[in-house]
Order: C-alpha cells, then structure tokens, then sequence
C-alpha cells in the first residue's frame, strides 16, 4: 500500500473540518439553534448536505479510496 502523500493529507482533514463545520452551522440554522435572518431554504439545505458529502470525501482521501478523487472534484 503506497503511502499517503502530505498533500493528500492536507486535503483530506480540510474537507473533514470544513464538512464538519457545514454541518454544524447548517444545521444550527435549518433546526432553531441560530437564526439567521432571511436565506434562501434551497441554498441552506444543499450547503447542509453537501457538509455530509465533504466528510466522506475527506474520509476517502485518508483512507485512499478509489472513488475520493472523483468525489472530491465533483
């Protein structure tokens, strides 16, 4: 198994904490913990989920999946 490149390290804990982050503010903001003033419900619900998808991006980088590059891009 070939080893883990730092940039690839970078990358992968980056998209976690920042998936992390999205998470937790989208989530405060979409279930009463903050209010936000006026969004837009579409815009707050896609930055919701995509938080879930860069975690899992991150996740596949550190562990070096074959479908983390394509994700990550997308």
């Amino acid at each position: 198994m070939p080893t883990r490149t730092r940039s690839v390290t970078a990358a992968a804990i980056v998209a976690i904490i920042f998936g992390l982050l999205t998470i937790f503010s989208g989530g405060r903001a979409l279930f009463g913990g903050a209010d936000m003033g006026a969004v837009v419900p579409f815009v707050l619900w896609f930055n919701f989920v995509a938080g879930f998808a860069y975690v899992l991006a991150g996740l596949g980088l550190w562990y070096r999946t074959s479908w983390a590059a394509s994700l990550s891009i997308f």
